[in-house]
């Protein structure tokens, strides 16, 4: 069975997981003894977003390996009437890459909900999507909702910026 591209990706995404896993979190998160409930520690969201790429990875390699034996080529894509990328398409992972490498950057300056509201924002243009209005409402509610109920009702300070500090 020759690898085709989708199995190489959802293999890229199961790796790239089982190394947050292993190596990146335990390096770059910090997490007290004290903390008594698992879903309060700085390390509990990490270590859920890890788990859940290596399990959409698998799947990934699993229903693309399955569609190879079954002799399909990949899902037709809505736009193009095949199964072919669209044009340009190749830039989007690395650009998606910096945003989340620029987001870091941006946290301490702007601090979380400001830089989430951007990176959202940029995402949603990075991949052109059709319902720009309903993705600029979702790119400013999700992460101010998830800022007031996080900072005002689970009582978990987030890093807020130096420019701009929300109530």
């Amino acid at each position: 069975m020759r690898l085709n591209r989708d199995i190489l990706f959802g293999g890229a995404v199961t790796l790239f997981g089982v190394s947050l896993l292993v190596f990146l979190i335990p390096l770059g998160v910090a997490s007290p003894s004290n903390v008594r409930v698992p879903v309060l520690s700085p390390l509990f969201w990490p270590r859920i977003i890890a788990w859940t790429l290596i399990v959409l990875g698998l799947v990934q390699v699993v229903q693309a390996a399955l569609a190879q034996r079954a002799g399909r080529t990949g899902a037709a894509d809505p736009d193009t009437g095949d199964g072919a990328a669209l044009p340009g398409a190749w830039w989007r992972l690395p650009a998606s890459a910096v945003l989340m490498a620029l987001y870091w950057v941006a946290i301490p300056r702007l601090g979380m909900p400001i830089a989430s509201v951007l990176l959202l924002a940029l995402l949603f243009l990075l991949v052109r999507t059709r319902y720009r209005l309903i993705a600029l409402a979702t790119a400013i509610l999700v992460p101010l909702v998830m800022f007031g109920f996080f900072d005002h009702v689970a009582g978990v300070p987030i890093p807020q910026g130096h420019l701009l500090r929300l109530p």
